[in-house]
């Protein structure tokens, strides 16, 4: 039995900074914003990493870094990257699956260079940390920083250990300058299958996804040995090139973070890291459910309840969580939650509602006498009785009001009648009416009533159209042909030679503006004759302007006709379309009633069906749920998992079964496949000698629930051998009143120690994974790693880095055995410097032909660097910036300094460890 947990308020959630990087971690972010409650959302920020801009313009993650191609990616360039093969290919969007490119996409030398990057990602975090400094200091002293990333892509599995590097730095800055905890936890997702599964049979169609499985799980198990015997490095090769470039390198931050332009880790970045695994069949296959949930939405939710509740009980996880400098564990989360599917159950009723709407809309007419005629049906797909119904309504509108009792039938058309009096004028006259006033009409009435009695009004105004018409038509029709005999148009070479209304109409508006125009033309140019102004006599000027009033009287009159034929003419047409606007949208209802009844019945097989998925457990429903239950009962009684209980629409002993099965899955070994332990004869001793000195596996889970279930919420029938301290009750009214959630964190390890990291291993080893890479990378799943620095020659060898070789120390050349055509010996100094004396020194040594020493043996690099592909040109371009070989030379900086910046741009730049070996003097030798 399960001892009586004592229960624990909910706080507030503690400062979060969350970063997600590829497509997977800034899913997951998404996800987490979801999950905060809108009054804590003040508490989380979210920053968001990506190669692909188009999938970061789709985000609603507002603070971005988009790694964009660099511009100077050329062979050349390329080269200086020891992590970036020959054959790492860079395509349009993102590192598409590569790991190395997502590194270089970071640590580039371009606008936005690392540089850039580094203080972007900075100056967000040290001013998340300023905004909620008074709290931190009023309350507790601990911030976390959370990054996100998948382990088994591109952009997030290449970038993670660069990152971490950054923000390790930056979270140990927090911790020394404003004495609080920063909490750094590591989220990584990686592919995961059933041990032993053979290679062909894996999940997925990508191979590169386990490569880059095992080469990113192999970087995460250096970052957390790291400081165990020697500290571990991490090299920013843009910096090299960058660094004389302006605006370039200039942060004072970055330059503390940096030793020799390299990160250091000294100790474990990480004090928690939790890896999930997934089903790439689930991800990227036909199959995409599990249960009741998409599957990328468990993982998803899983690590955003997980993430919220870190910050929710951040106090809490530091019984679990390792110190940074001691500990490298990994872990692992579940998250399972048993839910009273309230939301679907009031869905199911507003269905039912929506149902019966749209049913009395849609089929109030069915079964009067002549339903319809299936002669008028214009398609095979109209034989379908409810669609025919809705042609019915539409051209029978009276239909509507057969099944109403006459009184209330009478009152709806009276009503009716007045709003269109309203709109028409009265009802005594539709001329000059618009379109527009039509559908202010249906508007109106549609408002007023709803869209079956649209039909009826279209009748009554057609009714009206049809009475006027024949009047408006016959005025048209006299108005020209007495228009025509008055001006004799038959007889009129140019517009006589016509017969019909339409034709004489438009003849006589030409005829007229002519007139019109040609009148007004005579009055412009008209003399006044001797009759102008002369009592009872009519002069020229007089007899034209009453010409020209004649014919504007004419030509108003005549259109005066034609406006009030074309108005009736507009609104029947759009009484027609409106017709057939009605019968579209009829049966658009017709098409919501089918998608509703759909709905229904698949709302009520989820609510009596028991719905368990991989992360959540829905309870189902009784029958007497379903029976006479309004929306507004639903809302206002059944407020919580109690109310369900007690009405017994849920079984109260299914319920604490669903609770109890959902605690144990958090200690079964199948919800924690990517952290299994191997079979310990395939261990060495000292791993599992420091697997047992950790104390095996820990889990801590954390139960949260709204405090009014707290009665019906009955663990200690829960039958589990497990210790009251290994989980905690979090009960508050913030909580969702209808579901109950388990989150488990899980810590195990070394990395070594996992089953899945095994067989990942001896896959490698066997070839297995070369053959899961074969028609991408060429059968190498070496390029899988992205920072083959940190191995050995194996993986080396497949980048051309690291290559080591011995240089003789140089010793300090003397000027005045470099032999220049200058005049003194400040221009000998100029001279020196501009001609790239310490190289040409450094590769030729005393064969070089303006070098005359003859007591050292040093014949320079040449021979050495031959061996590595290193010539003259490139030794050049890693020669340290000219500032610092004028220092040299003014005696700021001592010499064995800048052959030390040969020896590190070297092995940072072009992968090549340099040894050195001291050298003999002439004199020495003799000796």
């Amino acid at each position: 039995m399960i001892p009586h947990c004592p229960l624990m308020a909910v706080q507030d959630p503690l400062p979060t900074f969350l970063i997600g990087v590829g497509e997977a971690g800034i899913e997951i972010l998404e996800s987490v914003k979801d999950v905060v409650p809108e009054e804590e959302a003040e508490n989380f920020d979210y920053f968001a990493i990506d190669s692909q801009n188009e999938f970061l313009n789709k985000s609603s993650i507002e603070k971005q870094l988009y790694l964009q191609q660099p511009d100077t990616l050329v062979e050349r360039q390329k080269e200086r990257f020891p992590f970036l093969a020959e054959d790492v290919n860079f395509g349009v969007k993102g590192a598409e699956r590569q790991r190395p490119v997502g590194r270089f996409k970071l640590d580039n030398p371009d606008q936005p260079s690392f540089s850039d990057n580094f203080d972007t990602l900075e100056n967000h975090i040290r001013r998340f940390r300023q905004e909620h400094n008074s709290d931190l200091i009023q309350q507790n002293k601990h911030i976390n920083i959370i990054l996100v990333n998948s382990l088994s892509g591109g952009t997030g599995s290449g970038t993670y250990p660069l990152l971490t590097a950054i923000i390790h730095y930056l979270a140990e800055k927090i911790r020394d300058n404003n004495q609080m905890f920063a909490y750094f936890a590591g989220f990584g997702i990686v592919s995961e299958f059933d041990v032993g599964r053979e290679v062909k049979d894996l999940p997925g169609d990508d191979g590169r996804y386990y490569a880059n499985s095992y080469a990113a799980l192999r970087d995460l198990q250096r970052l957390l040995n790291s400081g165990d015997g020697e500290n571990l490095r991490l090299p920013v090769h843009s910096r090299r090139i960058t660094k004389d470039s302006e605006g370039h390198g200039t942060s004072d931050s970055i330059e503390q973070a940096l030793e020799e332009n390299a990160f250091e880790f000294e100790f474990p970045p990480f004090n928690d890291y939790f890896l999930v695994g997934v089903d790439e069949d689930l991800i990227h296959g036909e199959r995409s459910f599990v249960g009741n949930e998409r599957y990328d939405q468990v993982v998803d939710n899983q690590v955003a309840e997980s993430i919220y509740t870190l910050a929710k009980h951040g106090q809490a996880m530091e019984n679990i969580s390792g110190e940074s400098d001691e500990d490298s564990r990994v872990g692992t989360i579940i998250e399972t939650e048993v839910r009273v599917p309230h939301e679907k159950l009031v869905d199911y009723h507003e269905t039912k509602q929506k149902i019966e709407r749209l049913e009395t809309l849609l089929f109030a007419g069915q079964g009067s006498p002549d339903f319809f005629d299936t002669d008028d049906l214009e398609s095979d797909s109209d034989l379908n009785e409810e669609l025919s119904t809705i042609k019915y309504l539409v051209r029978n509108p009276t239909e509507v009001f057969e099944t109403m009792e006459k009184e209330r039938a009478d009152e709806k058309k009276d009503d009716i009648e007045e709003q269109i009096d309203s709109t028409f004028g009265g009802g005594l006259n539709v001329v000059n009416r618009t379109p527009e006033d039509l559908n202010d009409l249906i508007e109106n009435v549609e408002e007023s009533h709803d869209l079956r009695v649209i039909p009826y009004v279209l009748d009554e105004v057609e009714k009206r159209i049809n009475e006027q018409e024949p009047t408006v038509r016959q005025n048209r029709e006299d108005t020209v042909n007495d228009m025509w005999k008055h001006y004799e148009l038959s007889s009129h070479p140019e517009y006589g030679d016509v017969s019909s209304v339409t034709q004489r109409m438009r003849n006589l508006q030409d005829f007229l503006r002519e007139q019109i125009e040609e009148t007004r033309e005579e009055l412009e140019t008209a003399d006044e004759s001797w009759w102008d102004g002369k009592p009872g006599f009519r002069g020229t000027r007089e007899k034209l302007e009453d010409r020209l009033s004649d014919r504007k009287e004419a030509l108003e009159k005549l259109q005066e006709a034609i406006n009030d034929y074309e108005s009736v003419q507009a609104l029947d047409e759009a009484i027609s379309e409106k017709r057939s606007d009605i019968e579209r949208r009829l049966k658009k209802k017709k098409r919501d009633l089918d998608d509703a009844r759909d709905a229904l019945n698949r709302l009520e097989e989820e609510l009596t069906e028991p719905l368990s998925g991989r992360r959540l457990a829905e309870m189902p429903i009784t029958e007497e749920a379903f029976e006479d239950v309004s929306v507004d009962k639903l809302n206002n009684e059944f407020t919580d998992i109690k109310a369900y209980l007690n009405e017994g629409w849920v079984d109260h002993d299914d319920f604490k079964s669903a609770l109890a099965r959902r605690f144990e899955r958090g200690y079964e070994d199948e919800e924690k496949l990517v952290l299994q332990v191997a079979e310990w004869e395939d261990i060495n001793d000292e791993i599992a000698d420091q697997y047992r000195a950790l104390g095996g596996e820990e889990t801590m889970t954390y139960i949260e629930y709204n405090e009014v279930n707290e009665e019906v919420v009955e663990f200690d029938k829960v039958q589990i051998g497990v210790s009251e301290s290994s989980f905690n009750r979090f009960t508050d009214d913030r909580h969702d009143p209808f579901g109950v959630k388990f989150v488990t964190f899980v810590r195990t390890g070394p990395i070594e120690i996992l089953q899945h990291y095994r067989q990942l291993q001896k896959y490698a080893e066997e070839g297995d994974l070369d053959e899961l890479v074969e028609r991408r990378w060429g059968g190498d799943h070496r390029l899988a790693f992205a920072y083959p620095e940190w191995y050995g020659r194996d993986i080396q060898r497949r980048f051309n880095v690291s290559q080591t070789i011995e240089l003789p120390f140089p010793p300090e050349p003397d000027l005045e055995f470099v032999e220049l055509d200058v005049e003194n010996q400040g221009e000998l100094k100029h001279e020196f410097v501009k001609r790239n004396g310490v190289v040409s020194y450094l590769y030729q040594g005393a064969k070089w032909e303006n070098y005359r020493d003859g007591s050292t043996e040093f014949n320079g690099w040449k021979s050495k660097l031959d061996e590595v592909g290193i010539g003259w040109p490139y030794l050049q371009e890693l020669s340290p910036p000219p500032e610092d070989k004028r220092h040299w030379l003014v005696g700021n900086v001592e010499w064995d300094e800048i052959v030390n910046e040969y020896k590190i741009a070297l092995e940072d730049q072009e992968g090549v460890k340099v040894e050195f070996m001291e050298m003999e003097t002439k004199d020495e030798a003799t000796e």
